[in-house]
């Protein structure tokens, strides 16, 4: 009887340590890759973005320019914020909130799609980072304890992508390389 316990015991124990290093069939994988037209691993849900990190984009250069674009157009939409979709995304563990913001025009560039991470801290909000691109990547790679984070631009003749590291305040370039298409 004592054997059979322990044989229960352990086989519970056994199945208990397995199940606990799986993750649920049902978890949702998280978004690392945003792109202008849908993102390569997931098409970006956008989420209610706070009033503060709105409020902190439309507060750039950019958000004025878009702003007074807005405000002597006839016909267009004209509230700022509307051109903006986000997500909330985790870049580190610093207890912060990030959020990506995607921009439409006019709040993009001719060619490209302007994107901001902006991180909350209470009531505060701030740019880490402001940069054009057809996509933005969270890399694996962290850097002071965040995501490095990687843009590719595409034209038809060239490929150009940026590599971004924090630096305890902001994201600044690590890298930047480009290469004629069709080239490796």
């Amino acid at each position: 009887m004592k054997h059979l316990r322990y044989a229960i015991t352990l086989t519970i124990l056994l199945t208990s340590i397995i199940c606990l290093g799986q993750k649920p069939k049902h978890a949702v994988a998280e978004q690392t890759s945003f792109c202008e037209d849908g993102a390569d691993d997931l098409e970006l849900k956008p989420v209610a973005l706070p009033r503060l990190v709105l409020a902190t984009v439309m507060n750039t250069k950019e958000g004025r320019d878009a702003q007074r674009e807005l405000s002597q157009s006839e016909g267009t939409e004209r509230d700022p914020t509307r051109l903006l979709k986000g997500k909330e995304i985790r870049l580190s563990d610093s207890g912060n909130r990030f959020f990506l913001v995607m921009g439409t025009y006019p709040m993009s560039g001719a060619d490209n799609t302007w994107f901001w991470i902006v991180r909350q801290n209470g009531h505060k909000a701030s740019i880490l980072l402001f940069t054009g691109g057809n996509c933005l990547d969270l890399s694996a790679k962290t850097t002071l304890g965040y995501r490095n984070v990687i843009t590719t631009w595409s034209s038809p003749s060239e490929t150009e992508t940026t590599t971004y590291v924090y630096d305890g305040k902001g994201y600044k370039v690590l890298r930047k390389r480009s290469h004629p298409n069709g080239e490796r």
